[in-house]
């Protein structure tokens, strides 16, 4: 079972990838993971701001390559969240970012 710490050492390991692939500038872990109440079920779930030059290539394709390739690699699935305005306060609270 994928523990937080693996995830975790898994993307901050791999940042410079992400920021040369995708396009990722930052990403943090929210829900089950970053609370530590997760089990073998749950998925992955992240926040993701990409940098600036992605809105110059199709964000859609980088968004779905990004998300399958995290969850080929941590065998996981992996939902992409965006943040709305009107809960960043409360994510923040929980976010883990790496």
């Amino acid at each position: 079972m994928l523990k937080k710490e693996g995830l975790i050492k898994y993307l901050s390991e791999n940042k410079s990838c992400f920021r040369e692939k995708h396009f990722v500038d930052r990403m943090a872990i929210i829900g089950s993971y970053a609370r530590g109440d997760y089990d073998s079920n749950s998925d992955v779930d992240l926040i993701v701001y990409f940098l600036p030059e992605a809105k110059n290539h199709r964000i859609f394709k980088i968004y779905y390559n990004l998300q399958n390739d995290l969850s080929s690699h941590l065998n996981k699935n992996v939902d992409i969240r965006k943040v709305l305005p009107a809960f960043k306060n409360i994510i923040d609270k929980e976010a883990l970012y790496v």
